[in-house]
């Protein structure tokens, strides 16, 4: 398969393309994750503002995965540097907590799309970028992020953020006992096309449900993504990172697929309904992957998009360090 470098949530690429709409109005408009901008700093000479979104939607106290996007002249910017400085926020003041260097992560964005004849294909439709760091929120509350762009060997003026941090985090925690879910798998249904619309499906990832694949013993890889429906364009390529390590580490971790969404309403124009599972992981947006210790605990998970290569080395812990 063709390698992704990322996968944006839906929700996060559709506020990054409202952000990149609103233009100039003066308006503060929402982002991802309950923020909203500051006057944008300029970006390049004769261009329109560089504006920014926070693609992560569920942060909460501890280590998060921080992600937001760039856009300029409504195109996502993918050639940037950026430094992150967190500050936590009491009235109209802010005290620096932490900094940190983001690492750009690019994809080409696609969707899978089924023909009449019932055979499918990737649509791709143009390069897609965000910038990622981890930081600890030591607190909850009201926090602020200062993302200071340079492009070209020239530092921009810094796009300021507000953000909320949760005590707890809304899906299920790092540590906490995976949810004995049970979603269908291809003993429920005739045709695998019931429950996978990726481009090829793969019946391996559908065989077991999640409680039982949970407290098999072996470490587990979940895949929450619909390749089909993804408003984003995102889950395809996510879905792809993770089944490139597939090969390598099926006969000792199990890869199970869920749809987030109840196809048949979606294929008949009903709309994205989401099945019980995803409220029973606490998932407001997808793709989401999580990785399943052997004891049946979150050992890791990644929200929107992913390299995999950060996968494999949650693979890797998960199994005790194996390679």
């Amino acid at each position: 398969m063709t390698k992704r470098r990322v996968a944006l949530a839906a929700a996060a690429v559709l506020a990054l393309l409202l952000l990149a709409a609103c233009g100039g109005d003066g308006k503060a408009p929402q982002g991802a994750g309950g923020a909203t901008t500051t006057p944008p700093a300029s970006g390049t000479p004769g261009a329109g503002e560089l504006k920014a979104v926070i693609i992560s939607s569920d942060l909460a106290v501890g280590t998060n995965r921080f992600m937001v996007g760039l856009v300029q002249d409504d195109v996502p910017v993918t050639d940037a540097q950026v430094q992150f400085g967190f500050l936590k926020l009491s009235g109209d003041q802010g005290e620096l907590r932490s900094e940190a260097r983001a690492t750009v992560v690019k994809m080409m964005r696609g969707v899978v799309q089924e023909k009449p004849d019932g055979t499918r294909v990737m649509v791709e439709s143009g390069e897609a970028a965000a910038y990622a760091a981890d930081v600890n929120f030591d607190e909850p509350g009201d926090w602020g992020v200062s993302i200071i762009p340079s492009r070209g060997g020239r530092t921009l003026e810094p796009i300021n953020l507000a953000l909320t941090v949760q005590e707890k985090s809304r899906s299920v925690g790092i540590g906490e006992p995976a949810p004995r879910s049970r979603q269908l798998t291809l003993s429920d249904v005739s045709d695998l096309w019931e429950i996978d619309t990726g481009h090829p499906p793969d019946p391996e990832w559908h065989r077991m449900t999640i409680a039982d694949a949970v407290t098999s013993g072996k470490p587990v890889a979940i895949a929450f993504t619909t390749p089909g429906f993804c408003q984003s364009q995102m889950c395809a390529p996510m879905t792809e990172e993770l089944a490139m390590l597939y090969e390598k580490y099926d006969d000792r971790v199990i890869f199970i697929h869920v749809e987030p969404y109840y196809l048949e309403k979606a294929r008949s124009g009903e709309g994205l309904v989401p099945i019980p599972v995803m409220d029973e992981w606490g998932l407001q947006t997808e793709p989401w992957i999580f990785i399943v210790d052997a004891e049946g605990k979150v050992a890791n998970k990644f929200e929107a998009f992913v390299m995999m290569d950060e996968i494999e080395a949650a693979l890797q812990a998960a199994l005790g360090g194996e390679q």
